[in-house]
């Protein structure tokens, strides 16, 4: 488990597990097995609580979802509980969608396998199963809006998608594994080593498992294909972004350090949105970092902008920030990283901020 809301998924299998053991010793080693599992979790939590014992939103404890649920109203409640509502009914959701094929797709397997094969499966028992899943996780979305978010953050929905992906990722999966086993079920032969090329009721129906095989097979590979060009060509574009680039320019700083850092880039919106900011922070692993990309101003006033940082560093070319710097220093600058000096901007070749305080 990476985050908290994982315990949700384990707390499903462990129930699957349970109704598949008959025997209560076996139903009892289980939940010894989940026991033992748990301790690391709960480890963790001990030590965060002990460590920072004014842990933020994510805290699971009563004593957090009392203060939470404290500062909610009721009309707050309930209309989070309409705005969620109304995205999981709207046709333009995506998991909405998905969801709605999934069932779907259950029916159709029901229709095949139960009507028209007359093999009783436990396929409408299994999608009522996801179905139970998937309103027992929205549930749990709700109470982690509720709970986590601030009004403004909760209503907006902000990452809901994300959180559905995984619940809707788990039914695909298991559809997929309810219908590979249910293949195998509805095999003449039922003994897997008796199974030969003869293993067939008639020759139709060895013909049509045949070109299905080839034909899954083919879609298969175009489907492989084509997932691993786009992997191919996802690393390509990585190389451009703006990361990679800083990275030759400068080396990432481990050391916590209040240098004042001018980062320069030439794309607005990586400015607008923050993602520079950010981006720079944590590279240079400094609480001083400015990004900027528009330079409106005399040369005077860039040479003054200028000196009130530490280093200027510059991952792509930037025409005006080149331009005011020939006009301000006397000097013509590239990509790079510069210390900012009396004399002007000196690039540093080793690609490394000097922490030694002034």
């Amino acid at each position: 488990m990476i985050k908290n809301s994982g315990s949700f998924f384990v707390l499903v299998l462990l129930v699957y597990l349970l109704t598949l053991k008959k025997k209560w010793l076996w139903r009892l080693a289980d939940f010894a097995g989940a026991g033992i599992a748990f301790l690391p979790f709960w480890t963790w939590q001990q030590h965060v609580k002990a460590v920072f014992p004014n842990a933020g939103n994510h805290a699971i404890n009563t004593q957090h979802y009392e203060n939470a649920l404290a500062g909610q109203s009721q009309s707050d409640l309930i209309a989070l509980g309409n705005r969620i509502l109304h995205h999981l009914l709207s046709w333009k959701t995506m998991s909405t969608r998905e969801w709605v094929l999934i069932n779907v797709y259950g029916l159709l397997l029901f229709i095949v396998v139960n009507l028209i094969l007359k093999k009783k499966q436990p396929i409408m028992w299994t999608v009522f199963g996801l179905d139970v899943m998937s309103g027992l996780f929205y549930l749990s979305l709700y109470g982690t809006y509720a709970m986590t978010m601030t009004k403004k953050e909760a209503m907006s929905l902000n990452g809901f998608e994300r959180y559905m992906s995984t619940v809707i990722i788990i039914a695909i999966l298991s559809m997929g594994a309810l219908t590979a086993v249910v293949i195998d079920r509805c095999y003449v032969e039922q003994n897997i080593e008796k199974r030969d090329f003869k293993s067939y009721k008639s020759i139709f129906s060895k013909n049509l498992y045949q070109m299905s095989s080839i034909v899954l097979l083919v879609f298969s590979v175009i489907a492989m294909l084509s997932e691993t060009n786009g992997l191919a060509d996802n690393t390509r574009m990585a190389k451009k972004e703006l990361p990679i680039k800083l990275a030759k320019v400068a080396k990432e700083e481990t050391q916590l350090n209040h240098k004042k850092i001018l980062l320069v880039d030439a794309e607005p919106v990586n400015v607008d949105d923050d993602y520079d900011y950010y981006l720079g922070r944590y590279w240079f692993f400094s609480d001083q970092v400015t990004a900027r990309e528009a330079f409106d101003m005399s040369a005077e006033d860039f040479k003054n902008y200028v000196d009130r940082y530490d280093y200027v560093v510059l991952p792509v070319k930037h025409q005006t920030f080149t331009a005011l710097t020939k006009q301000a220093f006397r000097e013509k600058v590239t990509t790079g990283l510069y210390k900012v000096t009396a004399g002007g901007l000196e690039k540093v070749e080793n690609r490394t901020i000097n922490l030694e305080i002034k």
